[in-house]
């Protein structure tokens, strides 16, 4: 979505709070990642967030999925989450297009309740990595009472390792971003990661959340709250353990903070990992995907190689670790 300047973005805001039943809506540019955020204030003082989304990042079935499976989650018993609006026409998202450019844009948007507090990234603990070990279970454990619906089963599903965006990782010749070494690595950790993926056929899999990270959490007094529930797919809790834990493995305290999540975690239901080293596994699967959107992104931008080579490099040598 870099293309579109800051103007036409609040243009595309404009037009999709139109669809929302609020009195009076204030729009503040937030942020720009995967989609682009704003701040909503009505005119009785309520907030929310409103969110476009990337085009092409999600079709509207699994995005009506998703969001579909969200509001079935508050629905079972309090979660403390993000809450989608739904339209003053009763739908989960609203489908925006304006022209510009001598072309029409269009988007999907979605507004949610506005969640407070501080992103957990800068503030993690023993406590704190606790709770957010627990708030991850509770999700699972909510989740397995969620029965499959036409909404939901067209989310994807984390049963390769390239689950999400077309692979573009050939590694077959030696290329400017691939030396046959590295070729010999990566193929190495697909391989793994595929056998691993193959054998999670124990129990049926649920809707996970799929980005569980610190930086999707915020702390609110004593509180964690779960956000950016975009990437939710059909997989197993052990995939959603490892994908939250791979954004603090190399941290000084990660052995603490582990332990401490897995306290956590084991205080609502049974801790997932069915052997040593199968978290592990799915770090290198989680890189091999980012890997792939790196490749990706760079076939159609004007990214420095050079900061796609350290990457990837960085990739190799876990990779390598790993593997001995």
């Amino acid at each position: 979505m870099g293309h579109l300047s800051r103007a036409n973005l609040r243009k595309l805001a404009k037009l999709a709070i139109k669809e929302f039943d609020l009195y009076e809506p204030r729009l503040r540019y937030l942020a720009e990642h995967t989609s682009v955020l704003f701040s909503v204030t009505d005119g009785d003082g309520q907030r929310f967030v409103l969110k476009i989304a990337r085009s092409g990042e999600h079709s509207e079935k699994e995005l009506l999925g998703g969001l579909f499976w969200l509001e079935k989650l508050q629905h079972i018993s309090p979660f403390p989450a993000t809450k989608p609006i739904r339209t003053s026409r009763g739908s989960l998202f609203a489908t925006v297009a304006m022209s510009a450019s001598s072309e029409v844009i269009t988007r999907n948007c979605m507004l949610f309740t506005w969640v407070p507090g501080v992103s957990l990234y800068n503030r993690l603990s023993k406590p704190i990595a606790f709770k957010w070990g627990r708030l991850l279970a509770l999700l699972h454990q909510q989740s397995r009472k969620i029965a499959a619906s036409a909404e939901t089963k067209a989310l994807p599903r984390y049963d390769r390792v390239f689950n999400w965006e077309e692979r573009v990782l050939s590694l077959h010749k030696p290329c400017e971003l691939f030396s046959r070494h590295r070729i010999t690595v990566f193929n190495k950790a697909i391989s793994v990661v595929g056998k691993a993926i193959s054998r999670l056929s124990s129990s049926a899999p649920i809707v996970i959340h799929g980005d569980l990270h610190p930086d999707n959490i915020r702390l609110f007094g004593r509180e964690l709250y779960a956000l950016d529930f975009a990437d939710c797919t059909w997989g197993y809790p052990v995939q959603d353990v490892s994908i939250a834990l791979l954004y603090v493995r190399e941290r000084r305290n990660y052995g603490a903070l582990r332990k401490a999540f897995h306290e956590g975690y084991g205080s609502i239901q049974p801790w997932p990992e069915e052997h040593s080293g199968q978290i592990e596994t799915f770090f290198m699967g989680r890189l091999l995907v980012i890997a792939n959107a790196l490749v990706k992104e760079r076939e159609h931008s004007e990214n420095k190689c050079e900061s796609i080579h350290q990457r990837l490099a960085r990739y190799e040598r876990e990779f390598e670790r790993y593997l001995k």
